[in-house]
């Protein structure tokens, strides 16, 4: 017997068309293990029933739906870094994308990179050499998010900058990239 998903209202049919689509191309009865978030979550199939993961929220799963059901390339893809920018319809997207990734990640951590640096390795993002508060998150085996923090100084307000693994695109739709980038900040924040 199926568990009943307890949903918030707008994901409740984002869920069910991933939950189909899961249902489509694993029909048969097993477990589907994914590494999310430097943990790994087990599905039960046909099910689609989602094993120790209590603390996942609906948009994760609907995530990791979208990324399981998703054509992975198998070797050979290019693992350079892009930021909202360079993704098609990116641009279009980037007011909406400032003001839910950007905004609250500033004005968290705006005169305090320590406490981001010191939150971001507490989630298990691991330092990189390219700014002196860089880190990289492991969201997928293959997807990575690096948010780069310039802390507010005499000259400039603090900003970031959020660079993804150029497969994301290949792999997610702009909306499912913002929702990875927000629940990121989401867990910076709390």
């Amino acid at each position: 017997m199926v568990k009943p998903v307890k949903m918030e209202k707008g994901y409740i049919e984002a869920f069910k068309v991933a939950r189909e689509k899961i249902r489509f191309l694993y029909p048969v009865q097993k477990v589907l293990k994914t590494f999310y978030f430097g943990k790994n979550y087990l599905i039960k199939l046909p099910e689609v029933e989602f094993i120790n993961a209590d603390e996942l929220n609906d948009r994760e799963k609907i995530l990791i739906l979208h990324y399981l059901s998703s054509p992975i390339p198998e070797e050979n893809y290019d693992t350079s870094f892009i930021s909202f920018k360079e993704i098609k319809t990116g641009n279009i997207y980037f007011p909406s994308i400032f003001s839910r990734v950007h905004n609250p990640l500033i004005q968290k951590f705006s005169n305090s990179p320590e406490k981001f640096m010191e939150k971001a390795l507490s989630l298990q993002a691991t330092p990189t050499p390219m700014e002196k508060y860089s880190v990289k998150f492991h969201i997928f085996p293959e997807i990575h998010v690096i948010i780069n923090f310039y802390p507010e100084d005499e000259e400039f307000p603090s900003d970031a900058k959020v660079l993804f693994s150029s497969i994301t695109e290949k792999i997610f739709n702009i909306e499912d990239i913002v929702i990875m980038c927000e629940e990121i900040v989401e867990k910076l924040i709390k």
